[in-house]
């Protein structure tokens, strides 16, 4: 299912075109809008896994690029989630994935 990494590389490669963009201006401050799109980011790549994706569809090469290696730390963590057989137990799993990709994203750029 190739569509799959497709997917998250074009979301990946979008999120952090803006993100570099941004820090340009900002190097320490991620704003509420950077934080959104990485969450949008972090629940694709659990709607994939929970899908049955195969984890070696999405892990990006490492060229040593912030998109790169920030899109893998969340394909990682979303591999160390379990799969739910319910359509209620997966939404609720994308969701809270999604809600933490955003905490901590927004949290680092406070902390600086």
């Amino acid at each position: 299912m190739m569509c799959g990494a497709f997917k998250i590389t074009f979301i990946a490669a979008t999120i952090f075109a803006s993100c570099a963009h941004a820090q340009k201006a900002e190097p320490l401050l991620r704003t509420k809008q950077q934080c959104t799109t990485v969450s949008q980011l972090a629940g694709s790549i659990m709607e994939l896994r929970q899908m049955g994706e195969p984890m070696q569809n999405l892990i990006m090469n490492d060229d040593g690029e912030y998109s790169s290696k920030e899109t893998n730390r969340l394909v990682l963590l979303a591999y160390e989630e379990p799969r739910f057989s319910t359509v209620k137990g997966v939404k609720t799993s994308i969701q809270d994935f999604s809600n933490e990709a955003f905490r901590h994203c927004y949290a680092q750029g406070r902390s600086g």
